[in-house]
This record gives C-alpha cells, structure tokens and sequence, in this order.
C-alpha cells in the first residue's frame, strides 16, 4: 500500500513537469531522476499493477511528446531505449532454443519486467515493429510453454500414482502393525523409508496436492497411534513379565541348595522353561536379573554334576571290589579242613553282599558270580543246597560279631526268597502227583516225587528257622543301640 501511494505521487509529479517553465535540461533531468524512483519502488497489489503501469506510461508518453519541441533531446532517448530494447527482442528470440525451459521463461518475465519499468518509448515509427517482434518471441515462448505444461501434467500425474502406491504400502503396514518389539522397530524404518521416498518424488497436480498429503498425514497419526499404543501395552506387559521373573528368581534362590535332587531337579527344569516363556521385562533391570537367575540355576546343577560324579566314583569302586571277589573265587583251591574253606567261601560271598550299588549295565560282567560260588562248593565236595545250610553257621557268627544290620536284613531276604523257591517247587512237584493218582505207591517215579516233596518241606522248615534266628539278632542289636541312645538318668539324693 505504501508503494502504491509514492508511485501515484510519482505519476502526479511526471504529470507536473509537463507544463513546468523551467529550463527544459533540468526538467529532463527531473524526470529521468522520477523514473529511477519508479525502478526502486517496490511492487504494488496486483489488483491495481496492470492499471497504474498504463497510467504512468501514458504520462511518461506524455512528457516526451511535451519535450518534441526539444528534438535533439528527445531523438538521442529514443535511440538508447530502442538499442537496449533490441537487445531485449534478441534475448526473448533466442529463449526459445534454451533446453531448460523453466529458467528460460523465467528469463523472459525479467525480460518484460525491464521492457516495462527500465526503459521509456522509441520512436513512433519504430514501436509497432519492435513491439511485434517482442510480442512474437513472447507468443512463442507461450505455446512452449502450454507443450511442456502437457508434459509437466503427465509427469505430475505418474508422480501421484507413484505417491498413490506408497500410500497403498503405507496403509497396509499400519493394519498389520506387529506384536512384537523387534519387528515394530523394522516396521518403523519400513515407514520412514517409505515416507521419504514418498517426498523425494516430484509435484502431483495442484488439485491433487492437498488430498494426497493430508492421506499421509492421517496415516502417520494413526501408525504414530498404534506404536505408541504398543509401547504403553509393552510397559505394563514389562511390569507383570517382571513380577513373574523375580518369583522365579527367588524359587530358584529357595532350591538352589536342595539335597533331594530327584524332587527338585524337576522343579528346577520346569523353572528355567518358564523363564523363557515370560517376555522382555525393562532393559535396565534385565541383566542384572538375569544373572541372579543364572548364578541360582548353575549353582543347584554344579551340585548335580559334583554328586553324580562322586557316585560314579563310588559305583566304580563298587565294581571294582566285584571284580576283585571274581578273581579270588576263580583262583580258590581247598584246603584240607573243610569247615575253614566253606569259612573262606562264605567270608566273599559276605564281603559281595555288603559292597555298595553297581549299574546294572556294568552288573552283566559280573554275571558269573553264581557259576563261580557252585564251582567252589563243588571243590569242597558240597552240593549247593548242602553248602548252604553248612555256611550258615559260619555266616551267623560273621554277622553276630559285625553287628551290621543292614548285612543281617539282606540276609534275610536272601532266605525268605529261598523259601519261597522251595514252596513253588513243593507246589510244582504236588501237582506232578496227580498224573500217578492210579499208580501203585512203590512205583519208582512215585517214590522220587515224594521224597523230592518231603526233602523241599525240610529245607523249608530248616531255612525258617534261620529266617527266626536273623529276626532274634536284629532285635537284639537294635535294643541295644536304643539302650545306648537313650539318655541316662541321674540319682539324686
């Protein structure tokens, strides 16, 4: 608005110098000075520009025809503006072979803007032929200008199909928004690579412009919603997963030193899987946990690992001293009194009953036992029935004097199993008796079966009585280790 009030006032003082009395030099003078003031104004609202231009060429048309009468003047005015406007002509001829179109017709608006505000007219006789052919360089660069704004339309139109596809990919991400953080860090650069690409391509039409960025805009609030909607979820979900893992945390604390391995080491496993079952819990807490758990976990199975080697050590002892008793029942040879050699034989049968577990797989090298000890009574000239109830004897002393009861219990199952051997048989052998319910009682096959039964019910009834005679020595030994445990009392008086 300011502009538009110094370039009326300029237009009212050209006006004025058009009937001044003054020296026509210095009017001159004045009026090429309101010109350059024309120049350095700055521009006015375009509502009023195109009117106030052709005001003050009127007027600067004008002045000239005022100064005719001074034709030297006027004549060497018309010749500059007509030089410098040929050059202008020649500029705006030659923008139309200019290959980038953009900068040439920005060129040809400078071009008119100097034509218009820097220069005054040329000679009557010269304005329409200089005029036209400014025109007709002009005209030219227009009609370019509709051919590359067709060329400008359909690239703007492949950029917004472009921009359309991105959006596409952009819509498809935010409704499949992951559920994990992993992948929704990968789904948040996907989108920022997308979103950049979708700025790096060029302009869509103009009509097109806002909708398509306010489709992005809308899309970069809602994924900009889910992520953070995610990220709240994450947090409470991190509080709960680390409530869970500092439960565990102190289980594992609690078990850590267990001896019952059988029922713990269960419990154990089933802790470390639920432990990997739980989700992320706050990074900053997360290490740290973590190696309490770890510290817990390796501390209880170090313990396994330290006990079963202990009790493979002990196993292969075991199977050592085995293999040892083996050896001396290969190498027996009798001596002359039979009492000491069943002493001898009994003595490692003993000493095999009281070594400690062997693995059953190692058991199967050991499996000659039995043969070995029949070979031995079979040297002293015993049946192994016969052996058995002579060793007895000797065993019973061993026991009483080792006072073992552990020794004495398996003793006694070994007889309770060997009674109920002999009941079997003594079954088996009644039961063969009613294939001879017609033969004649001196029948010889009935004869064996009868003194076979009645030999099994002696063995059985010798073999309970040595089952009694464990059962009196145990209780024997136990009382009095109760005795000794008890505390005594004193007498006062």
């Amino acid at each position: 608005e300011e502009n538009l009030i110094v370039k009326k006032e300029i237009i009212n003082q050209i006006k004025a110098l058009i009937n001044a009395d003054e020296n026509l030099n210095s009017t001159f003078k004045n009026f090429k000075e309101l010109q350059e003031q024309w120049k350095s104004t700055g521009p006015v609202p375009k509502v009023v520009n195109d009117d106030l231009w052709k005001t003050y060429h009127h007027h600067v048309e004008r002045f000239y025809d005022f100064v005719y009468l001074n034709k030297e003047l006027r004549d060497k005015d018309f010749k500059h503006n007509y030089q410098e406007k040929l050059k202008i002509v020649e500029k705006a001829e030659q923008l139309s072979n200019e290959v980038d179109f953009r900068r040439a017709y920005s060129e040809l608006q400078i071009l008119h803007k100097i034509w218009k505000e820097d220069l005054g007219p040329v000679a009557k006789e010269q304005r329409e032929e200089i005029w036209e052919r400014f025109s007709a360089a002009t005209k030219e660069m227009h009609s370019k200008k509709q051919e590359f704004q067709k060329v400008l339309d359909l690239e703007f139109e492949e950029n917004l199909n472009q921009k359309n596809k991105i959006i596409d990919q952009i819509t498809h991400l935010v409704s499949n928004m992951a559920n994990n953080h992993n992948k929704v860090q990968n789904q948040i650069k996907e989108f920022e690579q997308l979103r950049d690409q979708f700025y790096k391509i060029g302009r869509v039409p103009n009509k097109r412009q806002k909708e398509i960025i306010n489709r992005l805009k809308g899309l970069t609030k809602d994924f900009n919603s889910k992520k953070n909607q995610f990220y709240k979820d994450q947090k409470k979900n991190q509080q709960e997963n680390l409530r869970l893992k500092k439960e565990l945390v102190e289980k594992a604390n609690a078990l850590k030193d267990s001896d019952d391995f059988k029922t713990i080491t269960p419990e154990m496993i089933k802790i470390q899987n639920d432990w990997k079952k739980i989700g992320h819990i706050p990074r900053h807490q997360s290490e740290t946990l973590w190696q309490e758990f770890k510290t817990a976990c390796n501390h209880y199975f170090d313990r396994i690992n330290k006990e079963k080697n202990q009790v493979q050590r002990e196993e292969d002892k075991n199977f050592k001293a085995k293999k040892n008793i083996l050896e001396e029942l290969k190498k027996f040879t009798p001596g002359k009194e039979e009492k000491e050699n069943l002493k001898f034989v009994n003595s490692l049968m003993m000493k095999w009953d009281s070594i400690g577990f062997v693995p059953r797989q190692k058991m199967k090298q050991l499996s000659n036992y039995q043969q070995l000890i029949e070979k031995c009574y079979t040297k002293i000239g015993l049946t192994s029935e016969q052996a058995e109830f002579m060793s007895f004897d000797q065993k019973f002393e061993l026991l009483t004097e080792q006072e073992d009861v552990n020794s004495i219990q398996k003793e006694r199952m070994r007889i309770r199993e060997k009674v109920n051997e002999l009941k079997d048989q003594t079954r088996q052998l009644e039961n063969n008796l009613q294939f001879f319910a017609n033969a004649k009682d001196d029948n010889p096959l009935v004869v064996n079966v009868l003194n076979d039964i009645k030999d099994h019910k002696d063995a059985i009834q010798g073999w309970n009585e040595k089952y009694k005679q464990l059962n009196i020595l145990i209780n024997k030994i136990t009382k009095a280790q109760e005795e000794q445990e008890s505390p005594v009392e004193s007498n006062e008086t």
